[in-house]
This record gives C-alpha cells, structure tokens and sequence, in this order.
C-alpha cells in the first residue's frame, strides 16, 4: 500500500508491485504503480486524476537499510467531472528521485517493508477548466509505502 503525495491534485491511495533481484549489497528492480483516483473540487465541478507508472530501481542495502534511484515513466489520467464541458486527457509522466527503504526480516522468506520515495516529475501536468489553469503539478511529489515481501533464493 502507498500513500501519494502531489501527483494527483489530492493525497491518493493505492499500491505498488516490485520485482527485483539482489547480488550481495546491490539490487536493481521493476516496480508497478498504480494510484487510485483523486479528485479536488473547482468551481461548480470538479478534476480528478489517477496515475500508472514503471520504474527501474537500482539499490544499495545496509543491514536493514536501502537506499535507491528511482526512474520512472507512466501516464496521468485526468478528467472534469461537474462541468458543461468536461473532458478527459492522459499525459505522460517521466519521474526521477531517490527512494529510502527499511526491509525487516519476519519469518523464512518474509520481511516487513518500509519506504518513502521524493520524486521530481521531468515533465510536469496542468489540467485547466474553461481555459484556466486550475492544477499544476508541483515541482517534488513523494510517495510512503508499506508492505510484505518474499525472497526467493
């Protein structure tokens, strides 16, 4: 589960699947996001927007420790709802950052997750509303996220 921060016109919710492999200390994975829908009231109506992404991310752990590079690319889903003339537009998405994880060993192959990303979007959004400019996206986005994992060796 992760909570979104700035890349949608709300906080949103949503999840996020990692794939990876680990050589010792060094790690290098793919991960999917999806982010549920959020809206934010403009006026009479309101915008709402959902975002998909992939993303490489290369690691460095220490004991429980990571630490990572994110590059990601994905597309922003936004549409007016409310509006005489609501429309609907999706636009890419580039992100790149660093990602800060804690990885805690639970049981077997099991461990608990822990991590919060701080993107910088490469290409930034603006949804408007009867040609005015009623979002942007902002300059950082972050991402929290928990969650179990599974290694299998």
């Amino acid at each position: 589960m992760i909570v979104a921060i700035g890349a949608e016109p709300a906080v949103a919710l949503g999840g996020r699947v990692l794939f990876g492999v680990r050589r010792e200390a060094f790690s290098v994975g793919i991960d999917v996001r999806i982010d549920a829908p959020a809206s934010q009231s403009v006026g009479p109506g309101s915008i709402r927007a959902s975002l998909v992404a992939g993303s490489v991310v290369p690691c460095y752990h220490y004991r429980v420790f990571a630490g990572c590079a994110v590059l990601g690319a994905g597309a922003l889903h936004s549409e007016g709802q409310g509006f005489t003339e609501a429309r609907t537009a999706t636009t890419a998405v580039f992100l790149a950052g660093a990602r800060l994880g804690v990885e805690i060993p639970l049981y077997g192959v099991l461990f608990f997750h822990l991590h919060g990303d701080l993107l910088v979007p490469l290409s930034r959004t603006t949804v408007q509303v009867n040609q005015s400019e009623v979002w942007r996206s902002p300059p950082l986005s972050g991402v929290i996220g928990i969650g179990l994992g599974v290694n299998f060796q």
